[in-house]
């Protein structure tokens, strides 16, 4: 289902025609992809442990191996034929992944007792999503000289702090409060921090360098 519908919003994206249409588009299309991370493990948790590092192996390389070969490919696509085939070549990827998952899958036991947490959701969306905005427009707007800024950080600080108040006090939270507990959640954390720093901080510098400083237009 994720995946279909990840590959129907990639269709719609190439097909818009206002930057409106492209938001909404993109927003169901990052809704579907989100909930494509967990089924990896949902699959690998009744294998063996040896077939389950290896499922997770090979999840692991398809996301390590995207962020390099998505921008490359992107601007091939862009520069040769049109942007929307950056979103059009899904189509026959996300084809040939339903039809994969629909010969060699089998649906697992689904545990009923275990719900989504939306209120803890809810929480770190807010909280996360005004911390990503005081950071990105805090340049333009004289950061805490803007009143915009300011309504930024207060929702940023309050909805983190309700947040994390709620999965120290709710049973079934978002994000498990044993994990906070655990020393390798720790460690995997600030790996994973430091990876997305060089990674995505590099792929979004570097289009603006290459067209400012390197000349390349």
């Amino acid at each position: 289902m994720s995946l279909t519908g990840f590959t129907i919003a990639s269709m719609m994206c190439g097909a818009a025609q206002t930057l409106d249409q492209m938001i909404i588009f993109r927003l169901i299309q990052g809704a579907f992809g989100a909930a494509l991370a967990p089924s990896p493990v949902d699959h690998a948790r009744p294998l063996s442990a040896g077939k389950a590092c290896v499922v997770m192996a090979i999840w692991g390389m398809g996301v390590m191996v995207g962020p390099i070969l998505g921008p490359t490919l992107g601007g091939y696509l862009t520069d040769a034929y049109d942007w929307r085939w950056v979103f059009y070549v899904n189509l026959p990827f996300g084809i040939a992944a339903v039809t994969g998952i629909w010969l060699f899958l089998r649906d697992t036991h689904r545990d009923e007792s275990l719900k989504f947490d939306w209120s803890g959701f809810a929480m770190l969306g807010v909280g996360l999503g005004a911390l990503q905005l005081m950071l990105d427009r805090g340049t333009t707007k004289d950061w805490f000289s803007s009143s915009e800024i300011m309504i930024y950080a207060v929702l940023a600080g309050l909805g983190l702090y309700l947040f994390l108040v709620h999965i120290l006090t709710t049973q079934k939270s978002f994000i498990a409060a044993r994990n906070l507990q655990r020393p390798q959640f720790h460690h995997r954390a600030v790996l994973m921090l430091i990876v997305s720093l060089i990674m995505l901080a590099s792929s979004a510098l570097l289009p603006p360098y290459l067209e400012n400083l390197g000349g390349i237009r």
